[in-house]
C-alpha cells in the first residue's frame, strides 16, 4: 500500500462518518438522504478506482472490506430509493443496524489506514536509508550522478510517492525520519559526516540481524527456542512453547555475549547436558509459570463471568420484581378506578331516577291544575249561561208586561172613542 490508498481509505472513513450521521438521522426530511446518496455516490467512485489498481488489491483484508462496503451501500441504497415504503419502526430499527455495520466497516478501514500508514513510513525510511548508501564518500570524490532519486514512478518509496504521502499527511513525520538538516545551517563536512553515521547506523543493525541468524546454531539453544535446527522440527509437546519477552531477552543477550563466553567454549562444550537441562528446567519453570497464569487467568474470568451472571441474575429478579409490582400498582390503579367508574354510574343513575320522579310530579300538578282550571271554568260557564237565562226570562217577562199595558191602552183609548163617537 503506498500514500494513494492512505489517501482513499482517509477520504473513505470520512465519508463513511457523514453517511453514518445521516442514517441515524433517520426523522430529517428526504434532502438530507439525497445529500447522503451523493456521498455514497462518491464511495463507489473511490472504490471502482481503487479496483482498477491491482497493486493495491494485494491486502486480502483491505478486500475483504471493501467488499463490505460495497454490500453495505447497496443496503443504504435501497433503504434512500424506497423510503417511503417503511414504517417507522422497521425504518428506525434498520438503520440502527446499518449505523452499526458502518461503524464496523468504520473500524476496519481504521485499521487498514495504520498499516497503509506504517508501509509508507517503512518505505519512506527505506527510499531515504538507500539514498543515503550513495552519499557514503565525502562530497569532493563523489559522483553526482550516483545522488540522483530512482525515477520509477511505479516503484514503492519513490520521490512522487513521497511527496503525495506528506500531501495527505499534514504532518511533519516524513520529514522527522532519516531528515538531514539543511546544507546552509551547517558545514559541507558535518553533512557529509551526519550522513555517513545515519548509513553506518543502519549497516550496523542490519550487520546484528545476520549475525544473530548466523551464530544462532552455535549457542546450543534447546529446541524450544531454536527455529533454525532441523532436529527440532518436531519439537516435544512441553519444549513447544510460544516465546515472550523473556526468552527474546535471552536469546538477544546469549548473541550479544557470545564474545565475551568465547574463553568458556570448552567449559560449555565439556558440560552441554548440564547447559541442556538448565535450559529444560528453565523451560519448564516457564511452562508451569504459564500454566499456572492461564490458571489464575481462566479462573479470574470464570470468577468474573460467575459475577456477572449473578449480577444479570439479580438484575434480571430486579426486574421482574419491579414488573411484578408495576403490574400490581397498576391492576389496583385499574380497581380503582373501576369502582369510581361504577360508583359515578351508580350516582349518575339515582340521579336520573330523582330527576324522572320529579318530572313526573311536575306533570301529575300541572294535570291537577289544568283539571281544576277547566272544572272552575265549567262552573264559570254555567253560571254565566244561568245569569243569561235568568236575563232572558226577566226581559221576557217585562216585554210581555209592556204588551198587555199597551194593549190595555189601546183598548182604553178604543173603547173611549168609540164612546165619544
Amino acid at each position: 500500500m503506498n500514500g494513494m490508498t492512505a489517501s482513499f481509505i482517509k477520504t473513505t472513513m470520512q465519508l463513511i462518518g457523514i453517511i453514518k450521521e445521516r442514517v441515524e438521522m433517520f426523522e430529517e426530511t428526504k434532502a438530507d438522504y439525497k445529500n447522503a446518496l451523493e456521498y455514497l455516490n462518491s464511495i463507489t467512485g473511490h472504490v471502482e478506482e481503487l479496483k482498477k489498481n491491482p497493486t493495491m488489491m494485494q491486502d486480502p483484508g483491505l478486500v475483504n472490506t471493501i467488499s463490505n462496503l460495497e454490500k453495505i451501500t447497496c443496503e443504504i441504497y435501497k433503504v434512500i430509493n424506497s423510503w417511503e415504503g417503511y414504517s417507522n419502526i422497521f425504518r428506525f430499527l434498520y438503520c440502527h443496524d446499518l449505523a452499526k455495520k458502518l461503524q464496523r466497516v468504520r473500524n476496519e478501514l481504521q485499521e487498514c489506514l495504520i498499516a497503509a500508514e506504517f508501509g509508507v513510513k517503512v518505505a519512506l525510511f527505506l527510499h531515504i536509508t538507500q539514498e543515503r548508501e550513495h552519499d557514503l564518500l565525502p562530497p569532493q570524490q563523489r559522483n553526482r550522478s550516483q545522488c540522483a532519486p530512482p525515477q520509477d514512478a511505479g516503484m514503492v518509496g519513490s520521490s512522487s510517492d513521497t511527496r503525495s504521502i506528506h500531501d495527505y499527511d499534514d504532518s511533519d513525520e516524513a520529514e522527522q525520519i532519516g531528515a538531514v538538516p539543511a546544507a546552509s545551517n551547517r558545514p559541507g563536512w558535518l553533512s557529509w559526516l551526519w550522513r555517513s553515521n545515519v548509513a553506518a547506523a543502519a549497516q550496523i543493525l542490519l550487520l546484528i540481524t545476520v549475525v544473530a541468524v548466523a551464530l544462532q546454531p552455535r549457542l546450543a539453544l534447546p529446541c524450544w527456542a531454536n527455529g533454525f535446527d532441523q532436529q527440532c522440527s518436531r519439537p516435544h509437546p512441553q519444549e513447544a512453547l510460544p516465546m515472550d519477552l523473556d526468552d527474546v531477552l535471552i536469546r538477544f543477550v546469549r548473541v550479544w555475549g557470545w564474545r565475551e563466553r568465547a574463553d568458556t567454549a570448552p567449559a560449555r562444550e565439556a558440560t552441554p547436558k548440564r547447559e541442556e537441562e538448565g535450559w529444560r528446567e528453565r523451560a519448564e519453570a516457564t511452562h508451569a509459570r504459564r500454566e499456572r497464569e492461564r490458571a489464575e487467568e481462566t479462573n479470574a474470568r470464570d470468577a468474573a463471568c460467575e459475577a456477572e451472571l449473578a449480577w444479570q441474575e439479580r438484575e434480571r429478579a430486579h426486574s421482574r420484581e419491579t414488573a411484578r409490582a408495576r403490574q400490581e400498582r397498576e391492576r389496583a390503579e385499574e380497581a380503582r378506578a373501576r369502582e369510581a367508574a361504577r360508583a359515578w354510574q351508580e350516582r349518575e343513575r339515582a340521579e336520573d331516577a330523582r330527576a324522572r320522579e320529579a318530572a313526573r310530579a311536575w306533570q301529575q300538578r300541572e294535570r291537577a291544575e289544568e283539571a281544576r282550571a277547566r272544572e272552575a271554568t265549567r262552573v264559570w260557564q254555567e253560571k254565566e249561561r244561568a245569569e243569561a237565562a235568568r236575563a232572558r226570562e226577566t226581559e221576557h217577562a217585562r216585554q210581555r208586561a209592556r204588551g198587555k199595558e199597551q194593549r190595555r191602552n189601546w183598548q182604553w183609548k178604543w173603547t173611549r172613542g168609540r164612546d165619544q163617537i
